[in-house]
Order: structure tokens, then sequence, then C-alpha cells
């Protein structure tokens, strides 16, 4: 199993970090057009990793990781910045990279992981 990679300063993200439980539901689709949505009893985690000053390497190093995971569709590990506890099966959600280009050799990106339902 991957594992999202660490910056060289040995941490996952920076601060601010944004961290959230959200409610896994389950939705089905009828055949005119209606959806009934049912919530799971599970909840999901949800962190956005704002990184405001990476270099060029550890850009390129999450940039890699990204596109070995493909994206949304890819599963990897994460381990919660805050609390330590290891998820084994994450994601990168749609809103996947938001960069930023500071000054030559410094850049900002934020993106987001979410927990996938078991």
């Amino acid at each position: 199993m991957a594992t999202f990679p660490q910056l060289k300063s040995g941490v996952t993200a920076q601060y601010p970090l944004r961290r959230r439980l959200i409610q896994n539901v389950d939705t089905v689709m009828f055949v005119d057009g209606g959806e009934q949505r049912c919530p799971v009893s599970t909840h999901l985690h949800e962190w956005t990793i704002r990184l405001d000053a990476v270099d060029e390497a550890e850009l390129a190093a999450i940039h890699t990781f990204v596109q070995q995971q493909q994206g949304e569709v890819g599963s990897f590990e994460f381990t919660d910045p805050v609390d330590h506890v290891r998820y084994a099966d994450c994601s990168f959600t749609s809103h996947l990279l938001q960069e930023t280009f500071r000054r030559e050799g410094s850049a900002g990106l934020v993106l987001v992981i979410r927990e996938n339902p078991k």
C-alpha cells in the first residue's frame, strides 16, 4: 500500500489544517431520474492539506504521488497529522490540486484527502 509522502521536515501537512468528519451516504437512483439518499452509520474523515511553502522537490514528489494514485481512483495510507492515527484506505477528492507559485523555488498547494467507505 502506498503512503502519502512526507515533506523534508518529516510532516505531511502544515497549519492551518482542516479536518472534519463527514456523513457517509448511500444514494439510490430511480428510473424516473429521482434519487433517495440514506445515511450510513459510519462517518468518514476528510483532511484539507494546505502546504504554503514547499520547494520544487517536495512539489514534484506530491505530483508524482497523485499521478501514481490516478487522482480520485487510487487508494493509499494516510497518517492524520494531528493525532497520528493511520487510515489505510484513503483517496483524493475531486478538489484535487490547487497550486500557486510564490517565487522561484517555492510553491503552495491545497489538496483534499478523504477516507474511503468500507
